[in-house]
Order: structure tokens, then sequence, then C-alpha cells
């Protein structure tokens, strides 16, 4: 078949298999054995055919002599021209076989229809999320992602599902497309898929277009090192087409040179992310812990961002000025010595906070915005306090470029000093500060103003709830270190990672109420 590749495209997240994964995979499956029982086979997407090759590896290492019958039950599909001549060369010099061209493909499995329907589908397809992709791309596969219902609507892409992964994509076609009713498919796969909030809720109904399909067993392969080189949390998981989705789920999670089987089940509703536990009791602690109640205004929150612009807004050094103490001096590597108004100076949380009983700040973080609304100041606000002015005037330009569309839809209003993350609630007086990032512990502290001015988060590293009072603050903390929480965060296999206790997954232990009053008094 034509190859369909992009004008000057690049190989598409192309991590090959290692051969002996590989084998691990088609043994464990017994997809081996079912091929050599009759059983049809496609790898979706290919790349150098690390998957059928390893077949025919087994076969000759077992003394299964391979027909032509046999051959003609592999299929492979890859969208790189160069990897499919790669494959041809390499069966031919390890195996003395000529692979019937007609059944390894050069084509894109997601803007292409091959023809190609197996019993059962194994591969490794490309981990890229949406929003890296390159953009001809992306406007190419954006409608397929509804299409599968991947996403609820045609532009939920495009907004918080922007993380979604390319491989779920590619696995939900293959489920529905490439998979003979009551297949079977394995993928190696980011097991964001399965953990992460968001961007994945929609796979997580375990029905595409109609059909439902049964994730059978997830392998977390994390630490076993099988892609060098690769961050991204991974595993193997099985799927079987038309069957409905039974919980738990059987996990297998990487101990020394085997897995040990844990259990694996959504917490609170169906397409939520998979909660990994021990047993059986240990997950019904979890789903019976009772939910903490919290007032609307006060649910979790990420810290201030500013959108690439640490050097502008986060400062080093820090001193009042003793001629006029409504003034400060501050600096960092990047900008010298400069006065500003101490009212938008506020200390900024640091890691070794978190081991301090009286936390001393040594970073400090300017906001521009109205305390009492949270609202970012408007240039005419800016003017009234002249050194401010003055100082952001300087990096205006820089400002006002930055990317991202939240932080652009302020620009185009004329608010080019403003940081993202920033509301009421960050000038609370008492807030249940926790690290949200690459942690394996969970120990929220209460940090009360500092001097008049509250304590700020730095965006993803911390997360936060807010209180108007220390009694409500001490509540709060109280309950957020019962031991249930940290088994939970643990359950979720999120240690050490960016979305170790970020606040959506610390908001589904809390119930919120609709309070109409002030929040803050």
């Amino acid at each position: 078949m034509k190859s369909i590749l992009l004008k000057n495209s690049k190989p598409l997240g192309a991590i090959f298999t290692p051969l002996k994964w590989a084998k691990w995979a088609l043994l464990e499956t017994g997809t081996f054995q079912a091929w050599c029982d009759g059983a049809s086979v496609l790898d979706p997407t290919a790349g150098n055919g690390a998957f059928l090759r390893a077949m025919l590896g087994l076969a000759k290492e077992q003394d299964v002599s391979v027909s032509a019958s046999m051959l003609e039950r592999l299929h492979g599909v890859e969208r790189e021209a160069g990897f499919v001549e790669e494959f041809f060369t390499m069966v031919n010099a390890d195996f003395g076989i000529d692979f019937p061209r007609e059944n390894f493909i050069c084509a894109d499995i997601l803007l292409s229809a091959p023809p190609v329907q197996a019993d059962i589908i194994i591969g490794n397809p490309p981990w890229e999320n949406y929003t890296n992709l390159p953009a001809d791309y992306k406007n190419l596969v954006k409608p397929l992602f509804y299409e599968y219902g991947l996403v609820a609507s045609a532009g939920d892409v495009l907004l918080g599902n922007s993380r979604a992964d390319i491989a779920a994509l590619i696995i939900a076609k293959t489920l529905v497309k490439n998979l003979l009713k009551g297949g079977q498919a394995h993928y190696f796969l980011p097991l964001s898929i399965f953990l992460n909030d968001g961007a994945h809720e929609q796979f997580r109904s375990y029905r595409l277009q109609n059909i439902d399909f049964a994730v059978q067993r997830i392998y977390d392969c994390n630490p076993h090192q099988i892609f060098d080189g690769i961050a991204t949390r991974y595993g193997f998981a099985s799927f079987q087409r038309d069957t409905a989705q039974q919980f738990p789920i059987p996990y297998f999670i990487a101990k020394d040179a085997g897995f040990t089987q844990q259990t694996a089940e959504p917490m609170y509703r169906n397409n939520a992310p998979l909660t990994v536990t021990k047993t059986t009791a240990e997950a019904s602690s979890i789903q019976d812990f009772a939910k903490i109640p919290l007032p609307e205004k006060a649910k979790p929150r990420q810290g201030a961002n500013t959108c690439g612009a640490n050097d502008v807004f986060i400062f080093d050094n820090y001193e009042i000025d003793t001629e006029n103490p409504a003034m400060v001096r501050v600096s960092n590597t990047s900008n010298a010595a400069f006065s500003l108004p101490k009212q938008f100076v506020y200390p900024l949380v640091a890691k070794v906070n978190f081991t301090e009983t009286a936390p001393r700040p040594r970073k400090w973080i300017l906001l521009p915005h109205n305390s009492r609304t949270g609202k970012p100041l408007t240039e005419a606000e800016l003017q009234v306090h002249e050194t401010l002015w003055q100082y952001l005037s300087l990096h205006k330009e820089r400002l006002a470029a930055r990317k991202g569309t939240l932080i652009q839809s302020l620009v185009a209003k004329g608010l080019w000093a403003a940081l993202l993350g920033v509301g009421v609630y960050s000038f609370a007086p008492y807030k249940i500060f926790w690290e949200a990032f690459g942690q394996k512990t969970f120990t929220p502290l209460i940090f009360s103003t500092l001097e008049g001015q509250a304590w700020q988060g730095n965006q993803a590293l911390h997360a936060s709830i807010c209180a108007d009072s220390l009694e409500e603050a001490e509540r709060i903390c109280a309950a957020l270190r019962h031991p249930n929480i940290l088994t939970f965060l643990q359950s979720q296999r999120m240690d050490g990672t960016c979305n170790w206790a970020q606040p959506g997954r610390i908001s589904k232990l809390l119930s919120f109420t609709s309070e109409t009053e002030s929040l803050f008094g």
C-alpha cells in the first residue's frame, strides 16, 4: 500500500520493543500458541516488526516449522517506509524467509483504513500527548478522538483533554476496526490511560462506538526499564472485545525479576482512575472513607503560575526598606535590586519549609493582583503604584508574549501582568499546604500569614486548601493526615511523579458545600 506519511514527517513516538520483551508478551498472553493453533495476529504500529520477528524467533527456538499458511496469518502495519523495509531485510537475514509483502504494509493505522482484521492484536503504539503532536498531524487526528468516543465533544481535545495520549486513540480504533468480534488485544502503553485524571475518562467508559471491551489484566512494568531513557510510567495491558468490564482487574506490579499480583478498581465512579490495592479489604477501607466536608470556595488549588516568567515574578532576596516600611527591595539572578510595594510581594513556599516548625521564606513572589477580589490589576491600577508600574513595564513585551490560551485571553484584555492560578483564595489568612509533585509521603502543614502576607504555592509543586480561621485550618489539616489519605495516594501508583497529590486527586476525598457567605469573613 502507498505510504501516506505527512510531508517532511518524522517518526512519531518510535520506541521499539526489545525482542526479549516482545517474546515475553507473546508467551504471557498465549498469543504465540494461539498463532500456532490457527489464530491471525496483527501489529497495527509495527515499527521494524519486533513482535512479528519475535514470533518467528520463538518458532525457531521451539522447533516449530513455519508454514506458508502461518505466515499468511501474521500482519503488520507501519507508517514509516524505512521501518517497513528494515523489517523485510531483517526477516530474510535472520530466518531466511521472504515475508509476504502484502502482509506488512506501509500505512498510518489512524489515517487509512487497512482492511486487515485479526483474532489477536499485539503491539506498542506511539506514546505522545495530543498537545505535543506536530500541528498538521493534530488537525488530521483531532476529529478521531471524538469519532471513537475518547472525548465527549469535538472541542474537548483542545481543552482539558489535550493531554489525551495518541496511544489511547490507536487502541480505540484498532479495537473497533481491526479486531474480530470476541478477539483479544495486548499493548504496551502509558499507564496514564488507567491511572490519571481527566484526559482518559471517556476511554475508561470501557465502551467505544457501542462496542464493549474489558481490560483483563494490567502489568505495571516500572521499574523493569524495558524502554531505555523513557520516564513515562508504562505497562502492558490485555483487552477482550465484546465483553463488559468487570472489577477488580488483576494488576501485576514489577518486583525483582517478575511481577506480584494486586487488584485494581475505580473509586466512587466507574470511569475514575484505577486504585491499586493489595487486598479487597484495603480497597474497601478507601472506598468507605468518609469524605472531608469543605466549603466550595476552599477546594484544593495549585500554586501561582507565572507562565514561564519565574525570573520576573520570583525573587531570591527580600529586604524591607528601613526608610519606608511599605516598600521592599527584591532581586534575583536576573534582576538587580528593585523597590516594590510590600503589599504585592508574598512569601513563596519552598521544599525546606515542610521540615520546619516555623516556616521561614527563602523566596518571594510578586502578585500584581487585587487581594480582595483576586483579579489582576489593570494598567490604570498598576500606574497608581509608580515603582510597580516601572518594574513591570520593563518586562511588558515579554509578559505580553507568554504562550498559552488562558494567559493570552488575559493579555487580550490588557491584563498582561497577570499570573494564572491566582484568586481570592490566594490571599486567605490560613492555608494547608502539601507537596503535590514528585513525593512518596503526604504531610500537610498549616501556613499562616507572615507579616500580613499570605504564603503562596509554586504552580504544580504545591497544592493548598485555604481557611479563614486557625480553628478551621487545624480541623482540615487533621482530617488530611488520616492514614487512609496516604493509603489512597499510594494506591494510585503515582509515587514520585508529577501527579502524586495534585488538587484533582485530593478532591476525590473531599465533599463540597455551596456556601454563599464570604469565605474569609
